[in-house]
């Protein structure tokens, strides 16, 4: 973990370029543009839940999105009593995380993009009560440009559900893709 922060601060200091929320960046810079529009579009692969992959499909855009982002990671931290997780869970279907783009780093073929950390929200039923979940996430992706593949980090820094906090500093909840391929151009 610390090599790959300290990978994430090495490419962060070699040339990150701001962006405004809700806008396609913009790079003074020609091969900075380029690049940004050769990573754009959307890539399918597994993201490893409770050691199980999971399909998903992440898109990269004016916006950087995840779907389905699988919630039992979450849920599991808010809902312990026999039998309220599964009810969470058939109730969380579908999740789609959004976060606008915040940095880009470029080194040869290789990009990193860091995401502005977001809030995800959603709401889950058991037992004919609703609750409301919220997450704030930080992520980051690679994407080499040569061949077209992408890498992934998510982490929950708060987790919160009715306006109760739980615990994700001791036992990190972190979603990793390790490769999704590039299906589609946008």
């Amino acid at each position: 973990m610390k090599t790959a922060k300290l990978l994430i601060c090495a490419m962060a200091l070699m040339g990150c370029v701001a962006c405004d929320e809700g806008t396609e960046p913009s790079y003074t810079d020609e091969y900075g543009q380029q690049a940004y529009n050769d990573m754009k579009g959307t890539y399918e692969g597994n993201i490893m839940v409770n050691n199980l992959p999971q399909k998903l499909s992440v898109t990269i855009g004016n916006d950087f999105t995840v779907r389905p982002l699988p919630a039992a990671p979450m849920l599991e931290r808010i809902f312990t009593a026999e039998g309220e997780l599964d009810k969470a869970l058939r109730s969380a279907q579908n999740i789609t995380f959004k976060a606008p783009t915040d940095k880009m780093a470029l080194t040869g073929v290789t990009s990193l993009l860091t995401m502005e950390p977001t809030d995800l929200q959603f709401s889950v039923t058991v037992d004919d009560k609703s609750y409301e979940v919220t997450a704030l996430i930080e992520s980051s992706v690679y994407v080499n440009l040569g061949t077209h593949e992408l890498s992934m980090n998510m982490d929950v820094v708060n987790l919160y559900c009715d306006g109760k906090s739980y615990d994700v500093k001791t036992n990190r909840i972190n979603y990793f893709v390790d490769i999704a391929r590039k299906v589609a151009t946008n």
